[in-house]
């Protein structure tokens, strides 16, 4: 499968619990064939850091970005979306989800046979 995928986060007012688990569902997602990164913004935080237990596990596998005014999620995510262009990293699907969501052990890659199914 050798796949990449990009999933998108806006957070405001997040509740740190709820996206740690959400962060930690998505990249167990990761494997063999399976290349998942998150793009979250933080809307209406002075810093990613410090901010949410979620700095605690930032690695290679996660990109933050933050405001320190309220911008709205479509905003959030047109950020996130303009850092996986600039990224330079190939993706071939871009996903997106709520900070409170949590990713089913293997949604992915059945979501990506799904799509990718001979007519």
């Amino acid at each position: 499968m050798n796949k990449h995928v990009a999933v998108l986060m806006s957070s405001a007012r997040y509740n740190d619990e709820w996206l740690l688990d959400a962060v930690k569902s998505v990249l167990n997602e990761n494997s063999d064939d399976l290349v998942v990164h998150i793009y979250i913004f933080f809307d209406g935080c002075k810093s990613i850091y410090g901010t949410s237990a979620v700095c605690d596990v930032l690695q290679s596998k996660i990109f933050a970005d933050s405001s320190p005014q309220l911008r709205g999620m479509a905003y959030g995510l047109n950020r996130c979306i303009a850092n996986v262009l600039k990224s330079g990293i190939w993706y071939d699907y871009i996903a997106r989800m709520d900070d409170d969501d949590l990713i089913v052990a293997g949604k992915f890659k059945k979501q990506i046979n799904f799509l990718e199914r001979p007519d």
